[in-house]
C-alpha cells in the first residue's frame, strides 16, 4: 500500500512535467494509443456509449486518445481541484472540448447513473474504496474497467482487493504492466 502510494506520487510528479510541455504530452498519449484502444475493446460498448473515467489527472491521455478515436461520450473526473483545471487545458489542445467533460468529483459521491462503463483509474486513491462503492451503487448491466498492475509485481505494490460480487468477465494485460479487468455485478 505505501509503495503503491510512492509510485502515484511519482506518476504526479511525472505529470506534472509532462503537462508543461505540448511535445511531452502529446509523446505519453501517442505512447499509450494503442494499449489503450486494445484494452477499451473488452468493454464492447455501443457506438454512444457514455464513459466515466474516475481519476483522470492532469494529463488525461486515456480522455484524449477515447476522444479522438470513439464517437462515445466521454466524462473525466478527480478529486484533484488542479489537475482537472490543467485536464481542461490539454482538452481543449486536442479540440475535444465538444466530447470530453471534465469535472472536480470525488469517485465515492459522483453519480454513476447515466453511464455504460466506469473506469477506475490505475493511481486513483482511496482505490479499494472507490471500487466497493462503484460495484455497490451502478446500474445493472454496466459494466466497471479496473486498471491494477501485473501479478507479478504485486511483491512491490502487494495485491489489491477485488469485492465479493465483483465478476471478472475478462482481462487484458498491457505493455506497460497494467492490467485491465472487466468487472460486472454489483447492486441486485
Amino acid at each position: 500500500m505505501i509503495r503503491r502510494k510512492i509510485h502515484n506520487r511519482i506518476i504526479r510528479i511525472l505529470e506534472l512535467i509532462l503537462e508543461k510541455s505540448n511535445f511531452l504530452s502529446k509523446s505519453y498519449t501517442k505512447f499509450f494509443t494503442k494499449m489503450t484502444l486494445n484494452e477499451f475493446k473488452m468493454a464492447d460498448l455501443s457506438k454512444e456509449a457514455n464513459v466515466l473515467v474516475i481519476g483522470c489527472g492532469p494529463v488525461p491521455h486515456t480522455l484524449t486518445i477515447l476522444g479522438e478515436k470513439t464517437n462515445w461520450k466521454i466524462t473525466g473526473i478527480d478529486k484533484d481541484k488542479k489537475a482537472v483545471e490543467k485536464a481542461k487545458i490539454m482538452i481543449s489542445k486536442y479540440n475535444l472540448d465538444n466530447k470530453i467533460k471534465v469535472k472536480n468529483e470525488d469517485g465515492l459521491k459522483v453519480d454513476l447513473s447515466d453511464y455504460d462503463l466506469i473506469v477506475i483509474a490505475h493511481g486513483v486513491e482511496p482505490k479499494e474504496k472507490i471500487l466497493e462503492r462503484v460495484m455497490k451503487d451502478k446500474p445493472n448491466g454496466v459494466s466497471v474497467l479496473y486498471r491494477t498492475t501485473w501479478e507479478i509485481l504485486d511483491v512491490f505494490y502487494g495485491s489489491e482487493w477485488l469485492p465479493d460480487q465483483a465478476i471478472i468477465k475478462k482481462v487484458y494485460y498491457r505493455p506497460d504492466l497494467i492490467k485491465s479487468i472487466i468487472l460486472e455485478g454489483g447492486k441486485t
